[in-house]
């Protein structure tokens, strides 16, 4: 088998799915973005051939963001895994161990899926069942979210528990952005 091709490229040769249906969060965005800064880049990205990004699409941004600008570019046929091996990284420290957190956290808390694109994108995908590709319901009925804001009490009703596990940790960041010290408290319903 012949060995996979590999350029250096820049960031900038790359051009963002339009139909991503990862929205991301702020929190998750966050944990992106210390992830870079503290422990390099560890993750990687997918293109197709004519370098539309398939996955990665936020770690590409946040790593644009962060001032990275060159790429190493392994062309691959599908059959191969690409492994990214950071010399300089060594899971039995601090900065490993770090590196080996944050790459799980900003998985979990950086994914929301954007419902719009999802219906659009599994019609061309023809597929029927979305639980057998890990995609949540499209129903706009089922990802409503209702407020109720009276004597400096925020309430949001959301209609199941995997959805506010979910906002939580976005709802407990952004008010310790802007409330340090508050104090957030979530009922079942």
């Amino acid at each position: 088998m012949p060995s996979p091709k590999t350029k250096t490229r820049k960031i900038s040769d790359y051009h963002f799915d339009e139909q991503n249906i990862n929205k991301g969060s702020e929190f998750g965005t966050s944990l992106l973005h210390r992830s870079i800064s503290e422990t390099g880049m560890g993750r990687s990205a997918l293109v197709d051939k004519n370098n539309v990004l398939i996955a990665g699409n936020k770690t590409m941004e946040a790593a644009a963001q962060l001032g990275i600008e060159e790429v190493i570019e392994v062309e691959t046929n599908g059959r191969q895994l690409v492994v990214v091996k950071r010399m300089d990284l060594d899971i039995n420290t601090p900065i490993g161990a770090k590196a080996k957190i944050l790459d799980n956290t900003v998985s979990k808390h950086n994914y929301r899926e954007d419902a719009e694109v999802v219906a659009a994108i599994v019609e061309v995908a023809e597929i029927s069942n979305l639980n057998d590709y890990g995609l949540s319901s499209f129903n706009k009925e089922e990802q409503e979210v209702s407020f109720l804001a009276k004597n400096n009490v925020i309430k949001i009703t959301f209609n199941d528990s995997h959805s506010m596990e979910y906002a939580m940790k976005d709802i407990n960041y952004l008010v310790n952005q802007k409330y340090p010290g508050a104090i957030v408290t979530a009922k079942g319903l």
